[in-house]
């Protein structure tokens, strides 16, 4: 089978091989996507599950970089799923306002997780929203700083306000 050499994505972070047979992933023969939940992989749209099937079925910081780069809104949608872990979804939370300029895209997906669950998911929607702060968004963070129950989502909130 033909690699490509290694890349280096935005985030710095290198990876070894990748396959430039679309899909074909080296290594032991298994599930197609061993990481991600079975929601998560019915709702991929085929250009999100080839890539996730490059990356050998993680999500990862790199694919979250290549996808703002390349396809934006498959980040967006893969966010506004919140079906990912929350590790990775903060990271996806992160990297989308981070490198996605485009506040319509942006803003609604991120803002949709200040309701998450999760505080460390919560603090990635802050400082993804971070890059965008619309009186919007000013808003719900001033909402967040005063009343999320995570004191450390609350400090986030604050901080950003206040850059």
């Amino acid at each position: 089978m033909a690699t490509e050499p290694a890349r280096s994505w935005s985030s710095g972070v290198s990876h070894q091989e990748i396959p430039s047979t679309p899909g074909a992933v080296s290594g032991p023969p298994g599930p197609p996507f061993p990481h991600a939940t079975p929601a998560v992989v019915a709702g991929l749209t085929p250009r999100l599950a080839l890539l996730l099937a490059e990356w050998r079925g993680a999500y990862c910081e790199a694919m979250f970089c290549e996808l703002a780069q390349s396809a934006p809104e498959e980040l967006a949608a893969l966010v506004r799923q919140a079906a990912i872990t929350d590790t990775r979804l903060t990271y996806a939370a992160e990297i989308l306002g981070r490198d996605v300029q485009d506040g319509a895209l942006v803003i609604p997906a991120l803002r949709s997780l200040l309701k998450n669950p999760s505080p460390v998911v919560r603090e990635g929607a802050i400082l993804g929203l971070s890059h965008h702060l619309t009186n919007e968004v000013r808003q719900a963070l001033n909402r967040v700083a005063q009343e999320d129950p995570s004191p450390g989502v609350r400090e986030t909130a604050l901080d950003t306000l206040n850059d």
